[in-house]
């Protein structure tokens, strides 16, 4: 998939052009695309495309092009609020490709800016697209978070969600507990029954340990025993699980 835009922007006019195709050369080809290709470079434009193309997909865009132009947009206006050591933890995280168009026209005396409402933070992405006013801003921003948090740390985002304003980042936390839910189920279930049985009384029911004691039968201290044992599987499990979620 190629495609060709021109945008007009705050950074002035641009061509921009993204080809989603994976190209193959044949035999013929092959030695000298492999005396040209260069590893590092390679896997950055790979890693690009594929956030490129999990955008394309929240957005339900066909345009490349388009998406990396809004995947800029929502980029920048996230810089722009972080201090200069948090715009660094981020671009450490991004692909190499991605990480120079991060920086791109960044003034540092003029940040980090002070803007606390979903409205002002969405007017800076707005100026983007001057000619395309049917693109929706709020939906593009919640896509290029979702994507974000797909492929950087937990503590990255938790300094994006510090800065983007409530309701923008919301619909994440929605997400975020609609995909922990059925890994929680799993690594519950997974547990041996009388752990499960535990963790579910005290847990999830707030059960006195008296009662929990009294209905299964056995002593207090076997009880945070198998609580203990539970906590720690359910952990293990979890993270691990969470991880496989996520790759």
């Amino acid at each position: 998939m190629g495609s060709t835009m021109i945008y007009q922007n705050v950074h002035g006019v641009e061509a921009i052009v993204i080809d989603m195709e994976d190209h193959e050369p044949g035999k013929r080809d092959a030695s000298r695309h492999e005396r040209r290709n260069i590893s590092v470079i390679a896997c950055t434009v790979q890693k690009t495309k594929q956030w490129i193309g999990e955008l394309m997909h929240e957005v339900q865009w066909d345009d490349a092009s388009k998406t990396y132009h809004g995947l800029r947009a929502v980029l920048h206006a996230l810089r722009d609020r972080l201090t200069i050591a948090e715009t660094a933890d981020l671009a450490a995280q991004l692909p190499m490709l991605l990480r120079g168009m991060y920086y791109e026209c960044r003034q540092p005396s003029h940040v980090p800016v002070e803007d606390h409402s979903k409205e002002e933070f969405l007017s800076h992405i707005v100026k983007a697209f001057p000619d395309d006013p049917n693109v929706d801003l709020e939906r593009l921003t919640h896509a290029v978070l979702k994507v974000v948090a797909a492929h950087v740390s937990k503590g990255e985002m938790d300094d994006i969600r510090s800065i983007v304003p409530k309701p923008l980042v919301e619909p994440l936390d929605s997400v975020d507990r609609q995909e922990f839910r059925p890994v929680f189920q799993a690594c519950l279930k997974a547990l041996p029954e009388r752990q499960s049985r535990v963790f579910m009384l005290r847990g999830i029911e707030d059960l006195e340990t008296g009662e929990i004691c009294k209905e299964l039968e056995i002593s207090a201290s076997n009880l945070w025993g198998l609580l203990h044992r539970a906590r720690l599987r359910l952990a293990n499990c979890i993270k691990l699980r969470w991880l496989q979620e996520k790759a």
